[in-house]
């Protein structure tokens, strides 16, 4: 359906405040050595909830309110910009360490997961439950969405931090990014079983859980979705990265032929319809195709670099505009709410990761730098936050509280790293 000639105005100018702005701000954070990111949500906060809306609200009414048909356009550039960072985030990871690296990455990555999942797991009887879940009343859902914000570290951040420190060809950002690599895809799996559960992003009614009889919104339907992700996991490692170049070099693969970065883009969209009919939600199933077209990248490599840097110059920019366009920080945050789960979060991941490199005989030093490093939620931490806001699972002020941690916890470890560089190279 086309936009009339007001609503296209609309939706362009819309686009140009959004986009101009998240690279303007996001310029100035990279300048000052902290995360991208956190400049594209500042950028959606000025033009929102927290700013215009309430500096002009005129203006803000005038721009999005009566414009609703272009943001809704703009709406759907926001989901697509989630595909397509956790399509990036797929084919940008792999397994970087090796030999004892490798048992030590396995070993932060099983303390740094445990311990805060089963602290969570009692430390949400502390915070005021009906205050946290959202529309869809559902205690078991917030348990689990709670152990994984308090569990969860990020890759996309961390690893520009190490970047920008020149330290990502150490033995330290080895295995950080190793153990990072491996608590994400639990935390994706989890979370897409959840979804599912609730029949979020998954073809839940009429998919293969509707054909075998199991019922929606049990634990029986949890167990099958994440079974589905096991075995879709299992497919990224095995079949999928030989069935991508099979049907890549088919000589009726003319979608190929003509551009190569279409065919990866239709690749990575019709894994996330297949994902969908088994009850998988289309976030994981988009970071698993990154993981399978990652595994060719050196054939790849200017597609996926095309793919890449036009992603994060439009549609995930979006994105992460749209989440601090969500975010009001004036009514939807509650100030103790957040004090408590950052400091609380922050106390347990941070404790868990020393304590096992410690244990492990590393450095008093280096155990501190683990941890502070690990502690960064960033990108991982605001998708788990975007989701489960708006499928209704979690409320505004708890969304507020993860957003704001996300960003906090990445600005700390960055400072952090700055300071300890001389220790880590």
């Amino acid at each position: 359906m086309a936009l009339s000639a007001d609503q296209s105005f609309s939706f362009l100018l819309i686009l140009i405040l959004f986009l101009g702005l998240s690279h303007a701000l996001a310029y100035i954070f990279e300048r000052f050595k902290q995360p991208r990111v956190i400049g594209e949500i500042l950028a959606g906060c000025l033009l929102g909830a927290t700013g215009l809306a309430h500096l002009a609200p005129e203006t803000y009414s005038l721009l999005f309110k009566i414009s609703a048909p272009a943001l809704g356009a703009m709406g759907g550039f926001q989901e697509l910009g989630l595909l397509l960072l956790m399509f990036c985030s797929g084919f940008e990871v792999t397994m970087l360490s090796q030999g004892k690296e490798l048992k030590q990455s396995l070993w932060l990555a099983f303390v740094g997961l445990s311990i805060p999942l089963i602290a969570a797991f009692f430390l949400v009887d502390l915070f005021d439950m009906d205050a946290m879940m959202g529309s869809i009343k559902d205690t078991d859902s917030l348990r689990i969405i709670f152990m994984l914000a308090m569990a969860v570290t990020s890759i996309p951040v961390i690893s520009r931090i190490l970047a920008d420190l020149q330290l990502l060809g150490t033995k330290f950002a080895r295995v950080v990014l190793s153990v990072a690599l491996i608590e994400d895809l639990v935390l994706y799996g989890i979370l897409s079983a959840l979804l599912a559960k609730h029949s979020i992003g998954s073809g839940a009614d009429w998919g293969l859980k509707a054909t075998l009889g199991i019922a929606k919104g049990t634990w029986a339907d949890f167990v099958a979705n994440f079974a589905m992700v096991l075995v879709l996991f299992g497919f990224a490692l095995w079949g999928g990265p030989a069935l991508f170049r099979k049907v890549k070099k088919m000589r009726i693969n003319f979608l190929f032929k003509g551009n190569q970065s279409a065919f990866i883009l239709v690749f990575m969209l019709t894994l996330v319809l297949c994902a969908n009919l088994l009850g998988v939600a289309a976030i994981f199933a988009a970071f698993i195709a990154g993981m399978i077209v990652g595994r060719d990248k050196k054939h790849l490599d200017s597609s996926l670099a095309n793919i890449r840097n036009f992603s994060f110059a439009t549609f995930i920019p979006l994105y992460f505009a749209g989440v601090g366009f969500s975010l009001d920080l004036y009514s939807g945050i509650d100030g103790m709410q957040f004090v408590l789960f950052f400091g609380l979060s922050s106390l347990v991941k941070i404790s868990s990761i020393f304590f096992a490199s410690w244990i492990s005989k590393q450095s008093f030093k280096l155990s501190w730098a683990y941890g502070f490093a690990l502690n960064a939620r960033g990108g991982p931490g605001i998708v788990l936050a975007t989701i489960c806001y708006h499928a209704d699972l979690i409320s505004k002020p708890f969304f507020g509280t993860l957003i704001l941690t996300a960003i906090v916890t990445s600005l700390i470890s960055g400072a952090f790293l700055d300071r300890a560089k001389s220790t880590l190279q």
